[in-house]
């Protein structure tokens, strides 16, 4: 038996609902509620990937792990105005076991599986251990990644996010879908060097748990799976093994940061430039052409259906290494938005092309480079 509030309740299933198992398995339909002693966890998992929670109870009574069918669960702890929640399996061990939820005015029975029956992940003790990480900052790197990361790429190694430990240079998230490449600095400190992979539905469920969590958690990867851990919320998924392309060199053959000539721009007036500029384009045509010079950054677009132009500009905050001349680029409108927007800082840096074989421009935040680059190849 389990007696708890049904707030308490409720915060733990808002942590379950990060993954959504999608697979006709009825074991994969269900919580599993594991109690021992005063130790509750609940589970949820598809078989690849699990969400662990601990929740606290007012009272148990005995050692036992069933099932409870999440789609009931969910359903009924928002509606049930009770403010203390009973869960108990009753029934014994043969086939037609349920469990029952009771409420001071109400009682739910549903039906229940043992706990063995509940396909649990097994992991191996990790190679790799990165431990307090910020919560925010995973959260922000994740973030600022995960708009890179293509859905459904027929390369399944691009639809990941990489994991990229390089010795002292420390740890980088990285994601790419060949026209956006996107790199995100997630600690500073040495954790040797090695690379793992998540799957984007993994990141995603990564993201929505991580919106429950406070303080500091612990990465772990071994040769099969990653862990996150923290207040009391575990993950486990499995990693993608393939081998990731060499961002680093297409970085290099894109733009030459550092080298090449660079201006600081409001992020703001940016957007709100290229949004002003794109009205006329369509579904065959997404292009802006960006002009930078001096004092001022111009746009243009150009509708070759219908013959219509647009063009604006708006100041320059600031010059780095600026030559004599710049090679006018044009970018995929829908990209570049997408990058400025997950882009937390007022004023961005931007790296422009200054030779025929460079082919995209590097973004990134002008107070705290290199935190956020992102590489972008130009429309021909």
């Amino acid at each position: 038996m389990l007696k708890a509030e049904r707030a308490e309740f409720q915060r733990t299933l808002d942590i379950l609902k990060a993954l959504k198992p999608v697979t006709v398995l009825p074991a994969f339909h269900g919580y599993l509620v594991d109690v021992r002693e005063r130790n509750v966890r609940l589970v949820v998992s598809d078989g690849r990937s699990e969400i662990e929670a601990a929740m606290a109870a007012e009272e148990t009574s005995g050692d036992e792990s069933y099932t409870v069918p999440s789609l009931h669960l969910t359903g009924l702890i928002p509606a049930m105005e009770d403010q203390v929640l009973c869960l108990s399996r009753v029934g014994g061990e043969e086939k037609g076991a349920h469990c029952e939820l009771l409420g001071q005015r109400g009682r739910w029975k549903m039906n229940s599986l043992k706990g063995e029956m509940f396909p649990r992940i097994e992991t191996e003790a990790p190679l790799q251990q990165i431990t307090g990480v910020p919560v925010g900052v995973l959260r922000e790197a994740i973030r600022r990644c995960e708009f890179a990361i293509p859905k459904n790429d027929v390369r399944y190694q691009m639809n990941t996010l990489l994991f990229d430990a390089k010795g002292d240079r420390g740890v980088s998230l990285v994601a790419t879908n060949g026209v956006c490449l996107s790199v995100s600095q997630l600690t500073d400190g040495d954790h040797g060097c090695f690379r793992a992979l998540l799957g984007h539905s993994d990141v995603v469920a990564l993201g929505r748990v991580l919106q429950h969590i406070t303080g500091k958690v612990s990465l772990g990867f071994s040769h099969r799976h990653f862990r996150m851990t923290g207040d009391g919320v575990s993950m486990i998924a499995q990693t993608v093994d393939a081998q990731y392309p060499d961002y680093e060199k297409a970085a290099a053959a894109s733009v030459n940061v550092g080298v090449a000539p660079a201006a600081i721009l409001n992020r703001r007036a940016f957007i709100e430039s290229v949004e002003r500029t794109v009205w006329v384009c369509d579904q065959a045509w997404h292009g802006v052409k960006l002009m930078i010079g001096k004092r001022f950054c111009a746009l243009e677009s150009h509708n070759p259906t219908t013959k219509e132009d647009a063009s604006d500009e708006f100041p320059v905050d600031g010059v780095d290494r600026f030559p004599r001349s710049i090679i006018p680029v044009t970018i995929d409108h829908r990209w570049l938005l997408k990058a400025l927007k997950s882009i937390d800082a007022e004023q961005v840096r931007i790296t422009l092309p200054w030779q025929e074989c460079h082919r995209g421009i590097a973004l990134e935040a002008a107070e705290a480079p290199p935190v956020r680059i992102l590489v972008m190849k130009m429309r021909t």
